[in-house]
């Protein structure tokens, strides 16, 4: 064995192969629990609430000024949401404002997210419109 330390590093210890392994071992579930009491946030330890979708509330379309009819929606004003989770759980949550607010489309104008400590922050500004119910032509 050649030790390339220097000398104030303390001294060399020789262990069979199977006992180095459990003390390995050992270690780093050591170290990674006193990593974990470090890190825990009290926000991260609460039950995730589940978000369920308003009955009525998928009939709730998106659109854009370019590509769709919005001939006589008119615009009810715009909702915004703010969300720390998943992605669909916010357009869930939008959904849902805009159904209570009588809205039947969205325009979405600003949707970015954020991460901070393993957590995404969904921000969502969409403009609310209420549109007439579309009939078949004839009618």
């Amino acid at each position: 064995m050649i030790d390339n330390r220097n000398h104030t590093s303390g001294a060399v210890v020789v262990v069979p192969s199977d006992e180095w392994d459990s003390m390995r071992q050992a270690s780093l579930a050591a170290s990674q629990v006193a990593t974990l009491s470090e890190t825990s946030d009290p926000e991260a330890e609460k039950p995730l609430i589940e978000i369920e979708p308003t009955p009525g509330s998928e009939a709730i379309k998106f659109s854009n000024y370019t590509s769709s009819n919005l001939g006589g929606c008119v615009t009810a004003g715009i909702i915004e949401v703010q969300h720390r989770g998943a992605v669909n759980d916010a357009i869930t949550l939008l959904k849902n404002q805009a159904f209570t607010l009588n809205g039947n489309a969205l325009i979405v104008i600003r949707m970015n997210s954020t991460l901070e400590n393993q957590v995404s922050t969904i921000n969502i500004e969409a403009r609310m419109l209420t549109c007439p119910l579309r009939l078949a032509k004839g009618n």
